[in-house]
């Protein structure tokens, strides 16, 4: 007689509900700031294997996912408002102290042939975000005014060509609140985070059902849009351009 396989149940996470997450619709660029903060804490401790952390993290998204927690961050003091506010800028002993900083942190910089923006924009690690968002000029002031207008022009079509995204405007800056918002970008990683935390399988197809309850076609690709975003949104530096945004007043 053949025997019958046996088919494991996977686990489906009562506590999980997608209309708690409807509120992010509305986020400012600070409240979206506070939740990735938040989730880029827990997706760190998965990649450590820091269990006491997703011990007491993720019982929060769990209980309450949106909860904020602006009130404990020393936002100003911890990233410096000159650095996210003002555009254009003299260039200060703060300034040279970062640059210091990581000129003896890495190596590449001393050995390279590269321009010292083409290094912190490809050989630094994110770490250094505030160093390879910020341009750096060396302006020869018996220049012409016309030629040093014109020579900066130059450099700011270029730097804007190769790196498109670092200029933000309140409209762009929505338009990606919307596209999380639709890829269901923090629920999904809360369900990855409860899964690695509790050790139990959340299946693609239970996922897109907890994610997409409305939409009549369950279709496991919609998964995708959630996990490419989280490189560049969660794991990268990028709060700190939601930061640097809410402080220009683009909220």
């Amino acid at each position: 007689m053949k025997r019958e396989k046996k088919i494991l149940a996977l686990e489906q996470p009562s506590w999980f509900n997608i209309a708690n997450y409807q509120h992010s619709a509305r986020f400012t660029a600070l409240e979206w700031m506070d939740q990735i903060v938040k989730r880029k804490k827990i997706l760190a401790a998965i990649k450590q294997s820091d269990q006491s952390v997703l011990d007491q993290e993720v019982p929060k998204l769990m209980e309450t996912p949106l909860k904020s927690t602006l009130q404990n961050l020393d936002i100003l003091s911890e990233f410096g408002r000159p650095h996210l506010t003002c555009p254009v800028r003299p260039l200060d002993f703060d300034d040279i102290r970062r640059l210091n900083e990581t000129f003896m942190a890495y190596s590449v910089l001393s050995t390279s042939s590269k321009s010292v923006e083409d290094v912190l924009l490809s050989d630094v690690p994110n770490g250094s975000f505030l160093l390879s968002n910020e341009g750096f000029l060396v302006i020869t002031l018996s220049g012409s005014n016309e030629e040093i207008l014109n020579g900066v022009k130059e450099w700011l079509a270029k730097r804007r060509r190769t790196n498109p995204n670092e200029s933000i405007s309140g409209r762009d800056l929505q338009s990606q609140f919307d596209r999380w918002f639709d890829a269901k970008l923090l629920p999904y990683i809360d369900l990855y985070a409860w899964g690695k935390w509790t050790g139990k399988k959340v299946s693609d197809m239970t996922m897109v059902e907890l994610l997409y309850p409305n939409e009549p076609s369950k279709d496991v690709s919609a998964l995708r849009k959630a996990n490419h975003l989280i490189p560049r949104v969660v794991e990268s530096e990028f709060h700190i351009e939601l930061l640097a945004t809410y402080l220009r007043g683009a909220k």
